[in-house]
Formats: C-alpha cells, sequence, structure tokens
C-alpha cells in the first residue's frame, strides 16, 4: 500500500502536481493501479468535485496516452554513440529497437540512423512511423529537435528500467521482460506459467505438483527488495510442474511454476 500526496495553492494545480507525480511512479515487479488514477485525477467530473461514491463504477475513463517524447528519448539514449564516442545500440542498418512498459503498458520505440545526415533519426512508437527527428549528446543527457521543438532531456537508467525528464516531468518507464531462449535453467511462456518478475530469493513454495489452485491463488513467495512478493496463479488449473524451492536464488524472467487446465 502506497500513499502519494501532493500540495499546491489550488485544486487544479494540486490535480495536475498528482498526476504529474503519478506519471513519474517507477514500481517494478508488480500490478499497481497508477494508469487508473492518472485517469481520475484528470477527469473533468473529478476537477470540478462533481463524483459521488458510485461515480468511478459509472465512469468510462480515458485511456492513458504513451508519453511519446519520453519513449523516444530513452530508445535515442540507448542508440547515440556515448561521450568517448562509443557507438552503444547504433548499427549501420537497420533499427534499433527498446521495449518499455508505461503504467502497465509496453511500448515499443525503434530508432534508426537517417544516412546522409549529420544526426537525423527516423523514429517509430509501435505502429506509428514518426518521421525524422535530430538528436545529439549534450552534457546534461541529450537534445531532441521535432516537429520544430528542441527538446533538452535528462536520461537516469536503471535495472529495472529508465527515467526520463524534460524539465516539466519525469517519465518512469520500466524495462519490459526479456525473451529468454536456448539453454540454461528451463523457462516457458504463456498464461499458464509463473515467473520470477525481478531477482530474488525464492522464501516458500506453496504448492506441490499436482494441486488443484484457483486463479489468483499464491503459489510461491519471492523475497526481493527487503520486501516479500505473492505471486498468484494466472489461471485456473493444475500444478504440472514446479522449477523452483525454497532458499534458491531466481533471475528475473526465470519459470517458477507451470500450470495446466484442468479438465474437469
Amino acid at each position: 500500500l502506497g500513499k502519494l500526496i501532493a500540495h499546491a495553492p489550488t485544486r487544479a494545480e494540486a490535480l495536475e502536481r498528482s498526476a504529474a507525480a503519478l506519471d513519474g511512479l517507477g514500481i517494478g515487479g508488480l500490478r499497481t493501479n497508477a494508469a487508473q488514477l492518472s485517469g481520475v485525477l484528470r477527469s473533468a467530473a473529478f476537477g470540478t468535485g462533481g463524483v459521488d461514491i458510485n461515480w468511478l463504477e459509472r465512469t468510462e475513463l480515458d485511456p492513458l496516452e504513451a508519453p511519446v517524447d519520453a519513449l523516444l528519448a530513452a530508445a535515442l539514449d540507448a542508440a547515440l554513440p556515448d561521450a568517448e564516442g562509443a557507438l552503444g545500440g547504433w548499427r549501420s542498418s537497420g533499427e534499433t529497437a527498446t521495449r518499455l512498459v508505461f503504467q502497465g503498458v509496453e511500448h515499443e520505440a525503434a530508432v534508426q540512423r537517417e544516412i546522409g545526415t549529420a544526426s537525423g533519426w527516423r523514429i517509430r512508437v509501435d505502429d506509428a512511423e514518426l518521421g525524422l527527428v535530430e538528436a545529439r549528446r549534450t552534457a546534461e543527457g541529450m537534445e531532441m529537435a521535432r516537429d520544430g521543438l528542441r527538446q533538452r532531456w535528462s536520461v537516469r537508467r536503471s535495472r529495472g528500467g529508465v527515467r526520463v525528464g524534460d524539465g516539466e516531468g519525469e517519465w518512469a518507464l520500466a524495462a519490459a521482460a526479456r525473451e529468454r531462449s536456448g539453454g540454461g535453467r528451463r523457462r516457458s511462456g504463456g498464461a499458464n506459467a509463473v515467473h520470477a518478475p525481478m531477482p530474488g530469493t525464492i522464501a516458500a513454495v506453496l504448492v506441490d505438483e499436482g494441486d488443484a489452485v484457483e486463479a489468483g491463488q499464491a503459489l510461491v513467495v519471492l523475497e526481493a527488495m527487503k520486501m516479500e512478493h505473492l505471486l498468484p496463479a494466472p489461471a485456473g488449473g493444475r500444478v504440472s510442474a514446479v522449477h523452483c524451492a525454497a532458499g534458491a536464488t531466481v533471475e528475473e524472467g526465470e519459470l517458477l511454476v507451470e500450470l495446466a487446465a484442468d479438465e474437469t
């Protein structure tokens, strides 16, 4: 349970400051309702106080739009040469794609060097081709010019993602779950599998192979970042395999439990 409090001279300013803070809120490994809260704060009815206890149940909130420029800044930062001239994610052909999650929704930001220009990049976010931008490193971070508007961005990277800011707001973008294949530890995809959302230690395994489980039932307790995280079953069924044990250290994305649909 987390609490976010914002102060401002007026209600409108406090609402906008709260919504901006939610945009910059980064929580890894858990689903949150931050996007819903941001939609509530930005709705006209909530802004004027015209709500009641059942308002949310009968209201369809506007979908939270992806922060396109923030996604592009993160992708360009990964592709631009660093201060020593190393090429980073740049490639002589093809695009460099970065998969990031904003408030629970995954997006792909892709950049490709425009041959024949000094600092031009062709850009794409999800399925939308957005033309060309100019981008370069600066002492403070990076500078991007798009649609005639020049923006200065700060970029701070961590193991779990990246935080980008333009001086007026800051956005927390989580790294999308990495796809793993090949040898090593057993992993699989699909809705009937539970993976470690972050590196940690298995505190307890709450089920055995063959157990019947319900959707949302806790299967594994993962200890990470000085907290215990209950990892639930994504769907009802029967435990077909358990790939972890109490005390084991696991990596992000590692397969922990597999489920099979209960035909009965």
